[in-house]
């Protein structure tokens, strides 16, 4: 131990134990090479061995550690709940417990409420949040959960956050340089509602940065959804998903739906896996990466958008392989300035300008797409500025801009 450690032995000892080689005040105690604990008489000892003080000038005897037993008393470090910890400063090397948590807390001497020491989790572990759950918002349950750590296990370990019964999420959750990909968010009812009307926008974001999304992402990585999500009150700014140079995964049949703007936006090199997810009816773009991001849509729902249903752009792809963007107010499938779509076999009817649109040295794979609309859009594909798309064994509307398979300055249609 280092010089100034202290340990408190509990018990019948009652006392405090300095470890200090430089001096020892009158009526301080140390531990002798003999590993018993002497007593001093003077001040300023000088951190000479007890044990060899026979005359008991500087030191007195005045314990033998066999004498202490653990099996009656166990020593016991102080503890407090979370919210008595938020507010007390231990001393310098002080070591509490965290009650509610059930980890260890070091203090020193400075900080309020200590540092969290991070347990392990190595067992699957399930919380609940709602009225009469194990926590009244899902913000106080990953903040919780966010103290452990994940111990690597053969096929992993489950830690779930389940929203019970008649829970209503009015709070926004802010993930910013941290990885909770090992949580996953399920509920109990088939969607769980989203109240936006307070939602806020998120100061660490920088790109879109007047929206208010309900998950958001810097630098890090969400916790998996797997629960779908439907939204109120949401305005015009509120997005669903947000991830700046990130990664999220939203499960089958999960997602958000009905938000005032994107349903789920990647940007800054993010990646997200929302394979067979539902992001429809957003205000702006159901399923949006941009600014070198990839998002694997494959049979994702992006129908019923205000903007675009699938839109990639500034060097971004999406594979929205057998996808649903219908019945979106501008266009199904969107992709510009060099970006590509996968949209083999997906279905983008009923569309209020394009089907697919490739602009700016973009690509889109629509072979065996379905673009049969009741509307009346300008065309169903369309390219400009040296881009490509492929409609082989499309169906129904087949409008082009340009000659099929005729090279144009705008570039060519492939069918």
């Amino acid at each position: 131990m280092a010089s100034g450690d202290k340990i408190i032995l509990s018990g019948s000892a009652g006392i405090n134990v300095y470890v200090d080689t430089l001096a020892y005040s009158k009526g301080y105690y140390c531990i002798g090479s003999d590993r018993n604990i002497y007593k001093s008489l003077t001040d300023d000892n000088t951190g000479n061995d007890p044990v060899d003080d026979t005359d008991e000038v500087n030191w007195k005897f005045h314990l033998n550690m066999d004498s202490i037993t653990t099996t009656e008393k166990p020593m016991q470090l102080r503890g407090g709940t979370t919210g008595e910890h938020s507010t007390f400063t231990g001393e310098p090397r002080e070591v509490t417990v965290n009650t509610d948590k059930k980890t260890l807390v070091v203090h020193d001497g400075v900080t309020a409420g200590g540092v969290t020491v991070k347990a392990i989790i190595n067992t699957d572990k399930t919380v609940t949040v709602g009225s009469d759950g194990d926590f009244a918002t899902m913000n106080e349950a990953l903040e919780f959960l966010s103290s452990y750590y994940p111990q690597y296990k053969q096929n992993g370990i489950n830690v779930e956050v389940k929203l019970l019964a008649g829970f209503t999420m009015t709070e926004q959750v802010a993930i910013n340089g941290i990885d909770l990909g090992w949580i996953t968010i399920t509920g109990e009812d088939d969607e769980t509602t989203i109240d936006a009307d307070d939602f806020e926008d998120i100061p660490a974001l920088e790109y879109h940065t007047t929206n208010t999304p309900t998950f958001s992402a810097k630098n890090g990585v969400l916790p998996t959804i797997g629960q779908l999500f439907t939204t109120t009150n949401g305005g015009t700014e509120n997005n669903g998903v947000h991830l700046e140079n990130s990664k999220c995964k939203v499960l089958s049949g999960c997602g958000v739906k009905n938000v005032g703007q994107y349903g789920i936006i990647a940007s800054e090199c993010s990646f997200a896996v929302i394979r067979d997810s539902v992001f429809s009816g957003a205000g702006g773009n159901g399923i949006y990466a941009v600014h070198s991001s990839l998002i694997n849509a494959y049979g994702a729902d992006a129908s019923g958008s205000g903007d675009n249903g699938i839109h990639a752009a500034a060097n971004s792809t999406i594979s929205a392989i057998m996808s649903n963007a219908s019945d979106a107010a501008k266009k199904g499938i969107f992709a510009l300035q060099g970006s590509r779509v996968a949209a083999y076999d997906c279905t983008a009817t009923n569309t209020g300008s394009y089907s697919v649109y490739a602009g700016r040295n973009s690509h889109i794979d629509a072979t065996a797409s379905d673009c049969s609309t009741d509307g009346d859009p300008t065309v169903e594909y369309f390219v400009e500025k040296g881009s490509t798309i492929t409609m082989h064994d499309a169906s129904g509307e087949t409008d082009t801009n340009i000659s099929l398979n005729t090279l144009d300055t705008d570039g060519i249609i492939y069918g």
